[in-house]
């Protein structure tokens, strides 16, 4: 009977909402369908997450007296001298707790796979984890896939360490051509794949009734925004197109964890007088997230920096059939198709996101058809057993 391929996976899982904790997730669940064993480390501490069925799972506790030096000096003096010497090396990169983090991976790695080794050990954005997966990769001699996703390139205090990352890693997936540039831009000589993000395309039959209920949204039209409140994701300039959206009845409505600039939102909501025209939803258990997707008449991603490596958001709101609207920035022109399943505007540009939200507002014709020539690009392009299978091409590559 032929041995099942193992691997090895090193990142975070969600929350409901984050999207590479997303991929993460979505990922390994598809390759456990398709026959891979997949073990997970996952190195963002919080207890409430999804996690697929099947996956062997670990999540770190970085605290100072969790790393236990000694038990390197009896096991692997070796492997602590090596990481000691690439902690010097990469010092300006590190903060005091992301040192403290990258040694409990170390540990983690170094117990987890002492004794069971797996064919590929696959890391996600080139960070500190992703160099210690790489100091343990080759201490053990197994090969390191590792995932890009944009925001370690454009981080200066990071791009050292990713650099050497990229560059030391066996195989490199990036999710877009616009995360594969910036590695080129960095100067980087690397031959890297892109694989882009995918997405669950199953129809998901759920009645949005509960939150309309619950949010008092009856006779609304819901713009919707999905992700984590930052700055970066650009609510603040969904906020200030408001007073130019035209049509009657319209709520926007800003979904996901805070980041920072929560309260910022609230405060400019109420400063510009317009709490009957804007809720703020905040985080939300993944069922109502998906009633919400049923409820929107389009969405909105308003990213404002070249981090935005992809935005698998619009995929979500696509396969929901959502037409989708955002800035002509990063990864996102690669995800929607201007003028066929939404719209690309200026970044930053709030009157001229005003005018292409107005343009879909007031044409339910339009909306229906880019909303399933969205859904129809997602099935054909975007679908996580097209996306895994890429992937599972390079694993068997190595074994």
């Amino acid at each position: 009977m032929k041995k099942k391929l193992s691997i090895f996976m090193v990142g975070s899982y969600p929350l409901p909402v984050g999207g590479v904790a997303t991929h993460c997730y979505c990922l390994t669940q598809e390759l456990q369908k398709q026959g891979i064993e997949v073990t997970f480390l996952d190195t963002f501490r919080r207890q409430e997450k999804r996690i697929p069925p099947g996956v062997r799972y670990s999540m770190i506790e970085y605290k100072i007296w969790k790393v236990n030096p000694f038990f390197f000096l009896t096991h692997g003096s070796d492997l602590l001298a090596k990481s000691i010497l690439y902690t010097i090396k990469f010092l300006s990169c590190f903060t005091y707790k992301e040192l403290i983090k990258f040694f409990v991976v170390i540990v983690n790695l170094f117990i987890l796979l002492r004794h069971k080794r797996p064919k590929i050990i696959h890391s996600h954005h080139a960070y500190p984890r992703s160099l210690a997966a790489i100091i343990i990769g080759k201490h053990f001699k197994i090969p390191i896939v590792l995932t890009i996703h944009a925001s370690e390139l454009v981080n200066n205090k990071l791009i050292k360490l990713a650099k050497y990352v990229i560059q030391n890693a066996d195989k490199v997936i990036s999710v877009s051509a616009h995360t594969r540039k910036l590695v080129q831009k960095h100067g980087i000589s690397k031959e890297i794949q892109v694989i882009p993000n995918g997405v669950k395309t199953i129809e998901f039959r759920i009645d949005p009734t509960p939150v309309r209920n619950k949010y008092s949204l009856a006779g609304e039209k819901i713009v919707l925004f999905v992700g984590g409140f930052a700055k970066r994701k650009g609510p603040h300039i969904l906020l200030k197109s408001i007073p130019f959206i035209k049509s009657k009845n319209v709520k926007v409505v800003f979904v996901g964890p805070d980041l920072g600039f929560q309260q910022t939102i609230q405060r400019m909501i109420a400063d510009e007088g317009i709490e009957n025209r804007a809720l703020v939803v905040g985080e939300i258990p993944e069922k109502e997230l998906y009633q919400f997707y049923k409820i929107g008449v389009l969405f909105v991603l308003p990213s404002i920096t070249e981090n935005e490596g992809f935005g698998i958001v619009l995929l979500e709101a696509m396969a929901n059939g959502i037409p989708v609207v955002g800035s002509k920035i990063g990864g996102i022109p690669e995800v929607i198709v201007d003028g066929k399943t939404g719209f690309l505007f200026e970044p930053s540009n709030h009157l001229d996101l005003a005018e292409k939200i107005n343009k879909l507002l007031n044409n339910e014709l339009l909306c229906r058809k880019m909303g399933q020539r969205g859904r129809d690009l997602v099935e054909s392009k975007f679908s996580w057993t097209k996306i895994v299978s890429q992937i599972k091409k390079i694993y068997l590559a190595y074994g």
